[in-house]
Order: C-alpha cells, then sequence, then structure tokens
C-alpha cells in the first residue's frame, strides 16, 4: 500500500480588512472557492493514478463580475458546464471572482481574478498543484 501525503498551504489573512464581500477582504470569496478547487483536484489526482484534471477553461463568467448588474456575478449552471464538470466546480451562490482551471496531468494552476469594490484595482489569487515525489499539493499566492 503506497502512503499518500496531501500538502496543503493556507493563506494567511494578509492584512485584510472587511466583511469577506467587499474590499481586500472580499478575497476571502476566492480563497474559500480556490481552497476548495484545489480540494477536488488533488482528490483526482490520488483517484486517477496520479493524473490532475487535464482540463483547460475558464475564466466563468466570461465577462468580469463589475461589469454585471449590481457588480455581482449570478450563478449560472450554463457557465460551469462543459469541462468545469469534470471537477466537478461551480458556484451556487452570487460572487466576485472569475475562476480559472489548467491542468496538465502532473500539475495544475488554478486562478481567481476580481475586483471586490469594482474601483479598478483587480486582485489575482493563484493556487498551483504540483506532485513532489507523486505527492499531491498546492500552494497559493495573492497579488
Amino acid at each position: 500500500m503506497r502512503k499518500i501525503l496531501i500538502g496543503i498551504v493556507v493563506l494567511a489573512a494578509c492584512g485584510s480588512k472587511g466583511d469577506g464581500k467587499s474590499g481586500k477582504g472580499g478575497v476571502v470569496e476566492a480563497r474559500v472557492e480556490l481552497k476548495r478547487l484545489s480540494d477536488m483536484a488533488m482528490r483526482d489526482y490520488v483517484k486517477n493514478n496520479d493524473i490532475y484534471p487535464p482540463i483547460d477553461v475558464g475564466p466563468t463568467p466570461a465577462k468580469p463580475c463589475c461589469s454585471q448588474p449590481d457588480h455581482v456575478c449570478k450563478p449560472d449552471p450554463a457557465d460551469w458546464s462543459g469541462d468545469w464538470s469534470q471537477l466537478p466546480f461551480e458556484m451556487v451562490q452570487p460572487f466576485k471572482f472569475q475562476y480559472s482551471y489548467k491542468g496538465t496531468g502532473q500539475g495544475f494552476t488554478a486562478t481567481a481574478v476580481g475586483d471586490p469594490d469594482c474601483d479598478g484595482h483587480t486582485i489575482t489569487i493563484t493556487a498551483t498543484g504540483t506532485a513532489p515525489i507523486g505527492n499531491p499539493a498546492v500552494t497559493f499566492t495573492e497579488q
């Protein structure tokens, strides 16, 4: 039996303020959803003989949330069909970020891009999945 270690690096608060819905605190949504997306990809890696889902999808939705009514994206199951269903990942509550995933089998990059305040300051959070020595792991960066 092979022992599998799953490594996860969790993002620190990075000095964010707010209620998690707007401003820099709005990155909470992206952090939570990228963690969820990364967990799905790592689970598939283990389940599918050491292969991350090799799909390239997003950004979803196609238009930034600030260009939507009320400056928020509304969940639309049609946006999350197709390749997204291979993970499966979708948003079911209103949200403020666009999500992308690109997997190569041996690694993946998942990205959330948004401007929670719609003030022209775009935030990008990236989850990078690797498999050092065959052990799935993910690291997060924020810009």
